[in-house]
């Protein structure tokens, strides 16, 4: 009786043993599938993001060039302001005015792009906020007319609120992006990048100073060196965040 009983288990388990086959295959299926619909939407959301940020590193490019472009195309509509005494905020009271207002615009809306592109690439929360600074200085800028004629105002006028504001727009902008300039000189981009930073910083510093020493008479290319030198850097930063991989997302 006991080798019938144990002939009939073995034979009911060989019976069994198919029968778990098939939910084992679906539970594995069904567990691929869920699998699946979990990355894809993660998928779809890397693209589209790599996308924004390819899309952000060209308005920076561009708004950069045209900025500098208007300008030297102003310096040809308007030959009447030296450039070496007279400031690019006074284009905007010459012949075809809003051009340089546009190009304000233009750089502010590159400043904001380049410091989205480099806090989503790089992570340089320090860098972007410098960069984010600037973009409102240059705002101010492009908002309120100077007042001041080769960086001095007109006799007989006062300092009014716009004069002011304007001064304060481009004051910042400049020490905004100063700032950002020195702090991608840590722990942003390789070698190559700082050494590159740091010699243009050091070329900037000491033109500066020459020129200052010079006087006012050159007011016009101090201020044009320190906004080439302020494009040239803000370039270099986006080659350095174009080559970057974004963070890994959890």
């Amino acid at each position: 009786v006991s080798e019938r009983d144990h002939h009939a288990e073995q034979s009911g388990a060989r019976e069994r043993l198919p029968q778990h086959g098939p939910r084992i295959h679906r539970r594995a299926t069904f567990t691929s599938r869920n699998h699946r619909a979990v990355l894809q939407p993660r998928a779809s959301h890397s693209t589209s993001r790599a996308g924004i940020e390819r899309l952000a590193i060209s308005v920076a490019v561009c708004g950069v060039v045209v900025f500098a472009a208007i300008v030297a195309a102003e310096c040809a509509i308007n030959p009447a302001l030296d450039p070496a005494r007279h400031e690019v905020s006074e284009y905007v009271h010459a012949r075809l005015g809003p051009l340089m207002t546009i190009g304000f615009v233009c750089w502010a809306a590159s400043l904001a792009a380049t410091g989205w592109a480099v806090l989503t690439r790089t992570g340089a929360r320090l860098v972007a906020a410098g960069l984010g600074v600037a973009c409102a200085g240059m705002l101010l800028t492009a908002m309120f007319a100077t007042q001041t004629s080769a960086g001095q105002l007109p006799p007989g006028e006062t300092l009014t609120t716009t004069g002011r504001l304007h001064d304060i727009g481009s004051g910042t902008t400049t020490v905004a992006l100063l700032f950002a300039a020195l702090l991608s000189l840590k722990g942003f981009g390789g070698r190559r990048f700082r050494q590159q930073v740091a010699l243009l910083l050091i070329v900037l510093l000491c033109s500066d100073i020459a020129l200052l020493v010079v006087g006012p008479q050159v007011g016009g290319v101090r201020q044009r060196i320190l906004l080439a030198g302020a494009c040239v850097w803000q370039l270099l930063a986006l080659h350095v965040v174009s080559a970057s991989q974004p963070p890994a997302q959890m």
